[in-house]
């Protein structure tokens, strides 16, 4: 059964894959194939951004990028704050808002916030733009990073900062039923198999989704080679407070096939969509940083605050 399952997979892989936020781009972009921070229906002011920027410590510009750190405490409950815009934030799937851990990410990124993005509920697809204070990279190797803290070194980590604040890739989010796929043994694996088909009756309990990620907001091309996945882990504190972040690859004699898993981790919400601390993870992560402070994006200074 497992076999068959990998098999149907690949089978259904063997076309190109085509971006999924193509629909989007003449229904509901009046035909703009980029889509940005400055794209949204509504945007953040200006006294919001600055006042974001002026909570942030060791202000430093990489090329001409700024950043600036704060602790981890501190930095979980500004993303929220920044990211919450009034007149977007309610219309954004409860599920998405929020603040999530990306646990067990071997890269040195530890914080994501979606909730800054546009839902479009027919295609039960989501837009999220990469923007300010929406990102938080670790500023110093936690006790527990993966890979013995690996990519955690500050010059990796200002690599890893500096490219995706330039890359400007916006994501998109494919709700479907959950394919319930089985689990193969590792280094294998085929994307659905960590959702429950049971409690995924349609599209709409939204517990599995396709990622894809657009470079330079370009809506019209799959930026990466790998297939990436939200698979909502079934039991946990709260219904979308835990997602298997799937990345599953292939090797070239596999063609287009990718049932291959590597590098996935646990996209971990820690902060629930009121903004409150979300038990045990909340502390768990607090745990887990200790004094290690968090480094963000705040935009660029020759152009100010990117918005």
């Amino acid at each position: 059964a497992a076999l068959a399952a990998s098999w149907d997979f690949c089978v259904r892989q063997a076309p190109p894959r085509l971006s999924q936020a193509v629909p989007l781009i003449d229904k509901y972009l009046d035909g703009s194939r980029y889509f940005y921070d400055l794209n949204m229906p509504i945007r953040r002011s200006t006294e919001m951004l600055d006042d974001c920027r002026a909570q942030l410590q060791n202000l430093t510009v990489i090329s001409n990028m700024e950043f600036g750190t704060l602790s981890a405490a501190d930095s979980v409950k500004l993303l929220y704050r920044c990211t919450k815009v009034p007149g977007v934030f309610e219309q954004v799937p409860e599920k998405l808002r929020g603040v999530f851990w990306m646990k067990g990410n071997a890269m040195g990124e530890e914080l994501a916030v979606l909730q800054n993005g546009q839902w479009f509920e027919e295609e039960q697809t989501y837009l999220s733009p990469f923007a300010p204070y929406m990102w938080a990279w670790s500023w110093g190797t936690p006790s527990g990073a993966p890979l013995s803290g690996h990519f955690y070194e500050r010059e990796e980590v200002k690599l890893q900062a500096f490219s995706l604040a330039t890359l400007r890739a916006g994501f998109s989010y494919k709700f479907s039923s959950c394919p319930g796929r089985p689990s193969l043994p590792w280094p294998f694996g085929v994307p659905g198999n960590r959702c429950d088909k049971d409690s995924s009756a349609s599209a709409d309990d939204m517990t599995y989704a396709t990622l894809q990620s657009h470079v330079m907001g370009d809506l019209e091309a799959v930026s990466q080679p790998e297939y990436y996945t939200l698979e909502e882990i079934p039991d946990e504190a709260q219904l979308g407070s835990k997602w298997y972040r799937g990345i599953y690859f292939g090797f070239e004699w596999m063609g287009r096939c990718k049932v291959v898993s590597g590098g996935s981790y646990e996209l971990t919400k820690i902060l629930d969509a009121n903004g409150e601390p979300l038990e045990p993870y909340y502390s768990e992560f607090l745990e887990y940083m200790g004094s290690v402070p968090l480094l963000m994006w705040t935009g660029s200074p020759s152009m100010g605050p990117i918005r």
